[in-house]
């Protein structure tokens, strides 16, 4: 909903303007992408939601000069920033859209009277509006400068370089990954995925932004065009390849695509027209198809999580502690044993933990932690547990080997 909205306010004079607005966000509805946000813990869904949310409401402040309008695009943004840090970089093209509104004459084709935009940092409204953000986001930004997981020591900050936009292999805090393509590819290509946007749809973005530069409606290409640009931009420098990183872009991706889905049945010939929604319709299908394959994915993943819990039961005593890594928080959610996750213990807190009076036992995907964790904290706590005080293997369920902590008869 808030898709379409977005593209209503920003395409008022778009050819089939209503119509590229309603594929819009019949191309967010139908995401399979969309729909396994939607499901997990993870914030991604709420972070798409304020993605589309904050410029749409600054673009319906730009044509109404209403101040509520404005605080709300502040208040969206700053509930972007402290959902994912990565939605902070929306603010550029969010500033790029208030200062070419206020200095073209069109005002953005269609944006309406804009000259309250103009010497905005002087204006009662815009300041409500800045402190309403740091309200939101500075005491995120001083509750988080406390903890471990603090904005300027995350791995995209500390190790953020461009020479990653081409590399594959990296050795990180995560372990070892090795990726079949380049970061900068991988991300470009999420943008066109699928069970992401429709791919035939998601080419029709390009001719979306070309309609917006033609049209010199260059508010509204700087916001639509410029937050996926500056999203991948910065994603092409870090050391992760995921999926779920580009999710807050597809609103506006979405935008340009029902555009250029827009543009091009109105110039076909009429006979041609009934193609073109065909093929919309079986792009959107194929997408929602192709993310139903993930989505049942992610859920026998969940099924075989709990059959572990439920193999785990069976085998360790209602006393017992756990070290584990990788189901780490499914076993707490779903167990109620003393469940460690291995990966904040040194040798010192492994040893306090074995000299408990209650039995300890021990849960891991061997392969995994001597591939992917090669040399570090999780595969240098397996070796030293299997030096002292040694394990048994009590049994295997799929991946996963569990072994009691400890000689026998200990």
């Amino acid at each position: 909903g808030l898709t379409y909205c977005l593209s209503r306010e920003l395409l008022p004079r778009a050819p089939g303007g209503r119509a590229a607005a309603l594929v819009a966000g019949l191309a967010v509805a139908l995401s399979g992408a969309v729909l396994r946000a939607r499901l997990v813990v993870m914030s991604d869904a709420l972070a798409l939601a304020c993605c589309a949310a904050a410029p749409w409401a600054l673009a319906r402040y730009a044509r109404t000069g209403r101040g509520g309008w404005l605080v709300a695009a502040a208040l969206a943004l700053a509930w972007a920033i402290i959902t994912r840090w990565v939605c902070g970089l929306l603010a550029l093209p969010l500033l790029a859209f208030v200062l070419i509104a206020a200095r073209t004459n069109d005002h953005g084709r269609g944006l309406g009277r804009t000259a309250h935009l103009s010497s905005f940092a002087l204006r009662p409204r815009w300041l409500a509006a800045f402190a309403v953000g740091a309200l939101v986001v500075v005491p995120q930004v001083i509750a988080s400068a406390a903890t471990p997981a603090a904005l300027t020591r995350h791995q995209w900050v500390e190790t953020w370089s461009a020479a990653n936009a081409w590399r594959r292999d990296f050795t990180t805090v995560d372990g070892t990954q090795h990726y079949s393509l380049p970061v900068a590819v991988f991300y470009l290509a999420q943008m066109a995925w699928p069970s992401f946007l429709a791919t035939p749809l998601a080419l029709l973005a390009l001719p979306g932004a070309i309609w917006l530069a033609r049209e010199r409606s260059w508010a509204a290409l700087a916001l639509l065009a410029g937050w996926p640009l500056t999203l991948w931009l910065f994603l092409l420098g870090i050391p992760y390849e995921n999926a779920r990183f580009v999710l807050p872009a597809l609103p506006a991706l979405a935008a340009l695509a029902g555009l250029g889905f827009a543009w091009a049945y109105a110039a076909a010939a009429s006979w041609r027209r009934a193609a073109l929604a065909a093929g919309l319709a079986l792009a959107l299908a194929g997408g929602l198809a192709w993310g139903l394959r993930d989505y049942h994915r992610l859920v026998a993943d969940k099924d075989e999580q709990l059959a572990l819990v439920a193999w785990v039961r069976g085998r360790l005593p209602a006393d017992g502690t756990l070290l584990t890594f990788g189901a780490t928080l499914t076993l707490q959610h779903y167990t109620a044993y003393d469940v460690r996750e291995l990966f904040y213990l040194a040798p010192a807190d492994l040893d306090g933990v074995v000299r408990q009076r209650r039995p300890t036992y021990l849960l891991l995907d061997v392969a995994n932690i001597e591939r992917q964790w090669a040399g570090l904290r999780p595969q240098q706590d397996y070796h030293y547990l299997q030096r002292r005080p040694g394990l048994q293997a009590v049994g295997q369920r799929a991946n996963y080997t569990l072994f009691r902590v400890g000689r026998p008869g200990q």
